[in-house]
């Protein structure tokens, strides 16, 4: 008798699986991963970027508000200003009436003093200015900027002067206007001497290349002084 082996039992007659109910496994006998697994590990993967774009930006937005706040609100800049006071421990010393750093302060009885024993110390006994920054361009204006009486003790230099030279080049990064600067005293104590100045007014301009600059008046141990310029900021300087 002939067999056809078509009519031949199957040995697998679940329909593809293995006899104990086992799936099917792969030509080296592993099992068959399953397809919905592919899928699931490009979603883990997307979202493994988007943390990664997502969590350092977010760092920079915190600090750039926490720095908007510093600069622009004024108890964000008194909180700055108590926090440089104590962290330099003894050099900086001084009292914030108010404003922020990008409009304006009002402060008295500031010191500055170093502590590396060289002697330097400055003091001021009122500030009061009025300024803004504004884009496009960049440009910094100071309304005014009063100064009472500044004190600055210097020590004098052991090391030996170089002789001058030129810079390079003058130019600034940005346009800038001071429109009212004075200065009440000044009094330098250089070693054993001791010079004074008085009742400076100065305004100046420059559209980052050209400058100008004008003292009104200036009082000096020679009498009083006025003096005006115009400066390129590009060598040779004319």
């Amino acid at each position: 008798m002939t067999t056809d082996p078509l009519e031949q039992p199957s040995d697998n007659p679940s329909g593809g699986r293995q006899p104990g109910g086992e799936p099917p496994r792969g030509p080296d006998g592993s099992d068959t991963p399953p397809p919905a697994k592919k899928p699931r590990r490009v979603r883990r993967l997307w979202k493994a970027i988007a943390w990664g774009i997502a969590v350092p930006a977010l760092l920079v937005a915190l600090a750039g508000g926490l720095l908007y706040g510093v600069v622009v609100i004024e108890r964000s800049t008194a909180y700055a200003w108590q926090a440089a006071v104590k962290v330099l421990n003894g050099q900086l010393a001084g009292k914030l009436d108010g404003g922020s750093i990008a409009t304006g302060l009002h402060m008295r009885d500031v010191r500055w003093r170093s502590l590396d024993g060289s002697g330097t110390d400055i003091r001021v006994d009122r500030i009061d200015g009025k300024w803004a920054l504004s884009d496009k361009p960049w440009r910094f204006v100071v309304d005014y900027l009063h100064v009472g009486t500044v004190e600055a003790r210097i020590a004098p230099s052991t090391s030996k002067s170089e002789p001058m030279s030129l810079p390079k080049d003058l130019r600034l990064p940005l346009q800038l206007a001071v429109r009212d600067l004075s200065v009440d005293r000044l009094i330098l104590h250089e070693g054993a001497s001791t010079s004074e100045y008085g009742r400076l007014l100065f305004h100046g301009r420059s559209d980052g290349q050209h400058h100008e600059v004008a003292v009104e008046r200036l009082d000096t141990p020679f009498g009083a002084v006025t003096a005006s310029a115009k400066l390129d900021g590009v060598r040779p300087f004319r």
